[in-house]
């Protein structure tokens, strides 16, 4: 009696763990299902490849979302008098709620370059943190959304062979010669955050043939790896990147993709 029982009771949690386990199991893919489907949205809102081939004659474009969306997101955008604007931004978290600020961030982009026409780069950071701040604080709420994004924005003029460069917690790599020159951005992101009310500098440089150009977010600088589990490391970067320079652009791409993939190992993106 007691055997059958016992046998009554285990055969009764068997059937609640397989039911609730099949309520799990559908939960997952509705929700797999969902974000999958936000992955296409996202993509969608990214420019093209074909294009940013109307734009630049040679480029790559490393894009590795950690959570199937990204936080992370890239913009170019040909002006008609033939400059070229490119941004690579990375948001605060990763995501649905990084990918939900990296929407906001190209919405911004479109907004005030396409449709307002303003392309001077440090007034487009200002007016992209001015729209930020305005639409997350909330009237007569005292608390503050923090959310907001690390931002490296070009213009890049073709004809006159220089650029203008506004940043906003990032930098970007000029490699001329073998020898980088590394153009820093002001240390405060874009956002309510310390700094919110202070204006984005911007600062000019001349272009000359076979300048290479990187823009990169932290997600590869900051990569545990390596037989000591350390970061990637700008330093690491640079190697990697002097070591296929003198390539075609896809080339460099495998390489830096390779180089990033041996590091991580079996370490979490």
């Amino acid at each position: 009696g007691i055997i059958v029982l016992f046998l009554a009771i285990l055969y009764g949690r068997f059937r609640v763990t397989k039911r609730q386990k099949r309520i799990i199991e559908t939960a997952s893919r509705k929700t797999n299902d969902s974000i999958q489907y936000a992955e296409r949205i996202q993509q969608s809102i990214l420019p093209s490849m074909g294009y940013i081939e109307n734009c630049l004659n040679e480029f790559y474009i490393l894009y590795k979302p950690k959570d199937i969306v990204s936080g992370d997101f890239y913009w170019v955008y040909k002006q008609k008098n033939g400059n070229i604007l490119i941004a690579l931004a990375d948001c605060t978290g990763h995501g649905v709620p990084g990918a939900f600020m990296s929407m906001i961030g190209t919405a911004l982009l479109n907004e005030i370059v396409i449709e307002n026409g303003v392309t001077k780069v440090n007034t487009i950071l200002d007016t992209i943190r001015t729209h930020m701040i305005s639409s997350f604080v909330q009237e007569g709420s005292s608390y503050h959304i923090r959310d907001g994004m690390d931002i490296t924005l070009i213009d890049l003029h073709v004809k006159k062979r220089k650029l203008s460069f506004s940043g906003a917690g990032q930098q970007f790599y000029l490699l001329r010669d073998g020898t980088f020159i590394e153009v820093k951005g002001n240390y405060y992101p874009v956002g309510y955050y310390f700094g919110r009310e202070a204006p984005f500098d911007i600062k000019e440089m001349e272009v000359i043939p076979g300048d290479q150009l990187y823009l990169f977010t932290d997600g590869i600088i900051d990569q545990f790896g390596g037989d000591n589990d350390k970061k990637f490391s700008f330093k690491r970067l640079k190697e990697v990147i002097l070591k296929g320079a003198h390539l075609p652009m896809h080339e460099q791409n495998k390489i830096l993709d390779e180089a990033i993939i041996s590091w991580k190992g079996d370490n979490a993106q």
